[in-house]
């Protein structure tokens, strides 16, 4: 799909939202249909759902680059104050646009 989204929105920034592959994992692992999802598509132990994480990351950093009227903005989700900065700064709002709303308190982490 993501030739199809550069067609409609050829000029778009993507946003790519980024954690430790293991933490993503567990989270997956904490929402029951895609948990349900990921084990009969990929038999999903955490270690294989976290080769699919970087799989996907790295996919969608080659996409840009083949790409280059797209500008890819990486935010690591667990650096809190850091990546509302940097979204801040990258779509010229305040920093006060972005928080965490739907932190998990089983496995959050920040």
């Amino acid at each position: 799909h993501l030739n199809e989204l550069h067609d409609y929105f050829p000029n778009s920034d993507w946003i790519l939202n980024l954690r430790p592959a293991e933490q993503w994992a567990v989270s997956v692992t904490n929402w029951f249909e895609l948990r349900m999802r990921f084990r009969r598509a990929f038999k999903g132990s955490k270690k294989s759902l976290s080769k699919i994480y970087n799989l996907h990351t790295q996919l969608i950093r080659d996409f840009i680059q083949n790409h280059p009227s797209h500008r890819l903005i990486e935010i690591n989700i667990t650096d809190g104050e850091q990546a509302a900065r940097k979204l801040a700064d990258a779509f010229g709002l305040d920093v006060n646009c972005w928080s965490h709303q739907n932190k998990n308190k089983r496995t959050a982490t920040t």
